[in-house]
């Protein structure tokens, strides 16, 4: 059970190719206990946008 979860990302450089800047996000959830697990990580392709 976990009563509160967040959603955030943070954007970073990648080198390959070419160096190109990417989101990585992040959703976390803290516990009843009060322990923060993290509950997926994933990254996206660039072309995101934020949502309002």
């Amino acid at each position: 059970m976990c009563p509160v979860t967040f959603t955030d990302a943070i954007h970073v450089k990648i080198c390959g190719r070419q160096v190109t800047n990417r989101p990585i996000y992040v959703a976390f959830a803290v516990t009843c206990e009060g322990r923060r697990d993290i509950l997926w990580l994933w990254d996206g392709n660039g072309g995101d946008r934020a949502m309002y």
